[in-house]
């Protein structure tokens, strides 16, 4: 079976033979086994290999061979057909789903497509005008097995939101499962797997295009107000309102070197490391600076780049229409209740993540935004500051500000900053 395919009666036969009336009961439990692992391979026959089903659990292994009753029966809105990695190859799955499909013929991508169109699926019994082939009787097994049918009056709506969990967004869904163990079968962790083809990221962005250098003051020791870590806890919340007077510069000196100043280097093989002030995944360290400055004593208005290895900011671009538009976009995204001294943009160097790690990068990124958020939070509360996160940025805007390829470092997050009121 490791080498050819083999019919599930073939087999049931040969084990009956070698191990009696036990031997079909052991078998479908090996074979359960191999389903749990993602290594069970499943097709109509021996010959058609038109559609494969790759079940997830040994549960669904086992819900293949019962009869299946479509009444009343729709498919998910979470389903999807996708282009596989591999040429000729599309794979038909749904986050819902302990299982999916691997389509390899034009007939039955028109089978998919005509019940993802109709969002129902009929029993595969033979029609006049149509017969119903090995291929598609597997596919519509396989999705009520593995969960890609839901009740048909889930598939309707109420009041504009859809029934089945209307709570879920398909994007959301999609990478919440994709990015987790459990329903999907593709490599996931540290495979290191862009090693092959390149080196990886340098640990910091050097950028060499700014206008101007302005070195930050080194904060005092006691800079930070003398809190304990419950005091700082219990006081922290988002401000939306900044002081009249604006943030200094060395306020926003302070407050990027508590976040962000490298605290130490360090290379392991030809990949560098460095130590800050707060984790990220895998060490990685992906998220770069960016500070939209409006008002700050010292400071010229502009885009800056913040340097964390030098405690330095270079200015990007002065003040200009794109950069007030995002500042601009920060006010509404903070129900226009305060235009920002600053605001910081953190950027992911997405391949000094996905570098190491398969299907689960970029859930990764928004993690290191979580805990820098966190750390920003706490540092601008324990310094007297007004910080508060924002939910929404536009990462076109900033690689058009920046003129940083979109898809080699992108805007993730945005925090606002400012003198507290």
């Amino acid at each position: 079976m490791a080498n050819l395919p083999a019919s599930v009666f073939s087999l049931e036969k040969a084990a009956l033979e070698r191990y009696g009336h036990m031997g079909p009961v052991m078998l479908h439990a090996y074979l359960g086994v191999l389903a749990s692992n993602r290594l069970l391979h499943v097709s109509a026959d021996e010959t058609d290999a038109s559609v494969t089903f790759i079940p997830y659990a040994a549960s669904v292994w086992e819900e293949l061979f019962r009869k299946k009753d479509f009444s009343g029966r729709s498919l998910s809105r979470f389903a999807l057909l996708r282009p596989s990695s591999e040429a000729g190859h599309l794979l038909f799955e749904c986050p819902r789903a302990h299982g999916h499909f691997v389509i390899r013929s034009c007939e039955q991508v028109k089978n998919v497509g005509e019940i993802l169109l109709a969002r129902r699926a009929c029993a595969p019994e033979a029609s006049p005008e149509r017969k119903i082939d090995g291929g598609q009787a597997l596919l519509l097994a396989g999705m009520q097995a593995a969960g890609f049918m839901v009740d048909a009056e889930d598939s309707e709506s109420t009041l504009g939101l859809p029934r089945e969990l209307p709570q879920w967004e398909f994007h959301d869904l999609y990478l919440h499962s994709r990015s987790r163990l459990g329903r999907q079968s593709d490599q996931i962790g540290g495979t290191y797997r862009m090693a092959p083809l390149q080196p990886p990221d340098p640990i910091a962005v050097f950028r060499r295009d700014h206008i101007a250098s302005i070195a930050l003051p080194i904060p005092s020791p006691d800079s930070l107000r003398q809190l304990t870590v419950g005091e700082v806890m219990d006081s922290r919340c988002s401000v939306r309102k900044h002081a009249a007077g604006g943030l200094s510069i060395s306020q926003l000196g302070s407050f990027l070197h508590s976040c962000f100043f490298v605290r130490g280097m360090w290379k392991s093989g030809e990949i560098e490391f460095t130590r800050r002030p707060y984790p990220s995944g895998g060490a990685s360290y992906d998220l770069e600076v960016y500070l939209l400055v409006s008002r700050v004593a010292g400071l010229a208005v502009g885009t800056y780049h913040y340097d964390p290895v030098h405690h330095a900011l270079g200015m990007l671009t002065p003040d200009n229409e794109l950069m007030r538009a995002m500042l601009d976009d920060s006010y509404r995204a903070s129900a226009e209740t305060c235009y920002p001294d600053v605001l910081l943009v953190l950027a992911s160097r997405f391949r000094r993540v996905s570098w190491k790690y398969s299907g689960m990068a970029y859930a990764t990124i928004l993690k290191n935004l979580g805990v820098v958020y966190g750390t920003m939070y706490t540092v601008a509360t324990a310094l007297g500051l007004a910080p508060c996160a924002l939910g929404l940025g536009d990462s076109d805007k900033f690689s058009r500000l920046t003129g940083i390829d979109y898809y080699e470092e992108g805007s993730v997050g945005e925090f606002m900053l400012g003198a507290l009121n």
